[in-house]
């Protein structure tokens, strides 16, 4: 495979904002998405369709229906697309036509005029998908612990509610709800389409004159430091996320100290939960506080729930 994180056609891409202006990670040099999919992350079954349009797809290190994976690819004349991994908080490039189009005026005027109007059309949807979070959280009950998802991670429900059996966690975008993440059962977990993600969040408790404010990636992790310290805590729901929000928070409540609670992804090349976590501190500044692993504890534990967890099966308790 071949990664180069130097490439001047990076800088003609970055003008399509694509994908809630994520940006590449590095350029994956070849004349096929779905070879440069599976030079990055494995082969999968898969047609790839060029319409320009965010699609998701498993990730093939995970289980059947993760959907972790997403790309978005543009037809010709263009043949550009980018990709990536929510869970891994990976995002790659690729130019799929070999041509001196991509240099002139034309081209460079289509990706504009692209990028506008794939705005436009992302705005008009998360409006949509708004109005549905909306009715569907209006409409769904309080949930019970007793739901599988609550009860194997022995924890309460709060203010979660659920409809046909999907746990539903209300996500906001300054107290606007915009979004649900539903949780299945089996542990599924799946956002509405289309909803916003970027800069979303979910919190525990009040946070006016809050002195301390906590941020983490999932509910389950927000829940357990909410039940261990009583501070208010924002989860981004993904890794890629906690920079988004952390700016969104520390620039609206600046008198709360930010607390970075990142999980460790210590099986996972590059540890993608503390780099993005460590990013977030460069940048907003806030203590850094990871958990801490006793020495028994097994590696594929990674977050503040897993941890608990796993105190309650070993020592009845944390």
């Amino acid at each position: 495979m071949s990664l180069n994180h130097s490439n001047p056609k990076k800088k003609a891409f970055n003008q399509l904002a694509l994908c809630n202006s994520k940006q590449p990670s590095a350029i994956v040099n070849s004349n096929s998405l779905a070879i440069a999919f599976a030079q990055v992350f494995g082969p999968v079954d898969h047609h790839f369709v060029a319409d320009g349009n965010i699609h998701r797809l498993d990730d093939p290190a995970g289980r059947t229906g993760n959907q972790a994976c997403w790309y978005v690819y543009y037809p010709q004349p263009c043949s550009y697309a980018v990709f990536g991994s929510w869970r891994r908080g990976q995002n790659y490039y690729t130019d799929l036509r070999q041509s001196d189009f991509k240099n002139t005026k034309p081209f460079k005027k289509l990706l504009i005029e692209q990028s506008r109007a794939h705005s436009a059309d992302t705005a008009a949807r998360n409006e949509l998908a708004a109005l549905a979070a909306q009715s569907l959280w209006a409409n769904a009950k309080p949930a019970s612990p007793e739901h599988a998802y609550l009860a194997k991670k022995h924890l309460p429900p709060y203010d979660l509610r659920t409809i046909n059996n999907q746990l539903l966690i209300p996500l906001y975008r300054d107290d606007k709800l915009v979004n649900l993440q539903r949780i299945f059962p089996c542990g599924a977990k799946r956002y509405l389409k289309h909803g916003q993600a970027k800069g979303c969040y979910y919190r525990f408790g009040e946070i006016t004159d809050a002195p301390k404010m906590m941020l983490c990636e999932g509910w389950a992790t927000g829940a357990t430091l909410h039940q261990w310290y009583g501070m208010p805590v924002f989860c981004a729901m993904s890794v890629v996320n906690l920079m988004p929000v952390a700016k969104a928070i520390t620039t609206r409540y600046p008198k709360s100290e930010l607390i970075i609670c990142p999980d460790d992804d210590r099986k996972t090349t590059g540890n993608p939960g503390m780099y993005y976590a460590q990013q977030v501190q460069q940048v907003v500044g806030g203590d850094f506080f990871k958990p801490s692993w006793p020495a028994d504890a097994p590696l594929d534990l990674t977050d503040f729930s897993d941890l608990y967890l796993w105190l309650l099966q070993q020592h009845g308790g944390v």
